[in-house]
């Protein structure tokens, strides 16, 4: 790491490196967001998902949370990106935490590209490939390439650039940035500007001192809304009580689990509770039982055996008790491995 480099707070305005991070922000977006159009539009146009070899599972579960996961992203990195004024000096921190989501934004991207290959190498649905599916290679090829290289620039210029490749507590955190941002906003609404700052106040004096107090519970929060929001789907398809409580059940694990894996290294929430010792193991614990419920549910066809079913016979009742026996196996592996291994014993990190 380059000292002269890494005590820097801000860059300044006429920073030549300011010019190369713009390039790599932009070229990001471009390659998350043409991930996300590719991975949509494959999905949702008739014509091209049906040629295509990624649309059944396990692909089309990673596609699934992709759909929803960048732009979800994209959002907690718009909110930086536009505090980043080009006549004004650039906080590094700042800086640190937009780079930061824009690399889990092109993991996210590859992952998902990746998923599509495997389905190509192994020729999955080939009976439906057509003219067409040469045109989706093509195109995820695009996408793909689009997205290493982005990945390449971004973690160039964090090294290079920025001499730093982890976010400092110091730092403010995404609460902060996006208070800041509402308030700039709110000069903008006239005579609503004092009802305005009077809201902005209120939250940023009880409801985030709170968040930074509790952010396992929101965290827990926030991916109930999540999942009650995709319910709308299943209730305007009219299907069953339980379809909608499973739709609620995984789309709450994987947004729970998005939240506290990239929260910390996204700076989404300054912790100000440290959790060590068996509450961290617990965390730990949750966390590996979450990740588990959409890996068990892509790759169900391989685990049938564990309930007593097969592919042929199993129902939905047969899935709740496979993804709950994944998920308490995870649970118990997790928390027993790091309880023997005494992990997290005497020390106080924030999750």
């Amino acid at each position: 790491m380059d000292a002269s480099v890494a005590p820097l707070a801000f860059l300044p305005v006429a920073d030549a490196r300011r010019r190369r991070i713009a390039r790599a922000v932009v070229l990001s977006i471009v390659a998350a967001g043409a991930m996300e159009v590719f991975a949509l539009g494959v999905k949702e146009v008739r014509p091209l998902g049906d040629h295509a070899p990624w649309m059944d599972d396990p692909y089309d579960v990673v596609t699934s949370f992709a759909i929803f996961f960048i732009p979800i992203l994209g959002a907690f990195s718009a909110v930086r990106l536009a505090l980043c004024r080009r006549f004004e000096p650039l906080p590094v921190g700042r800086l640190v935490g937009l780079l930061h989501g824009l690399l889990i934004l092109l993991a996210i991207s590859l992952a998902t590209a990746a998923s599509d290959w495997i389905s190509v190498v192994l020729g999955a649905d080939r009976d439906s490939w057509t003219s067409v599916t040469p045109a989706l290679f093509a195109a995820l090829g695009l996408v793909t390439l689009t997205a290493v290289v982005a990945v390449g620039v971004v973690v160039a210029e964090c090294r290079r650039s920025l001499g730093l490749t982890r976010s400092s507590p110091t730092h403010p955190d995404w609460l902060a940035d996006a208070t800041t941002l509402v308030d700039r906003m709110s000069r903008r609404l006239g005579r609503l500007e004092p009802v305005a700052r009077r809201v902005i106040r209120t939250v940023d004096g009880r409801l985030w001192p709170w968040v930074r107090r509790r952010p396992v519970s929101a965290a827990a929060i926030a991916a109930t809304g999540f999942a009650a929001l995709l319910e709308v789907g299943p209730v305007r398809e009219g299907y069953s009580p339980p379809i909608f409580a499973f739709v609620f059940v995984v789309a709450w694990c994987g947004m729970f689990a998005l939240l506290v894996a990239t929260g910390s290294y996204l700076g989404i929430v300054r912790s100000t509770v440290p959790l060590g010792g068996a509450r961290r193991r617990l965390l730990d614990a949750a966390l590996a039982g979450c990740i588990s419920v959409p890996v068990a549910l892509a790759l169900r066809d391989s685990f049938w055996w564990m309930v007593g079913s097969s592919v042929e016979h199993a129902g939905l009742a047969d899935l709740d008790r496979l993804l709950a026996l994944v998920a308490a196996s995870a649970v118990a592996v997790t928390l027993l491995l790091e309880t023997l291994g005494h992990v997290h014993d005497g020390a106080n990190t924030v999750p």
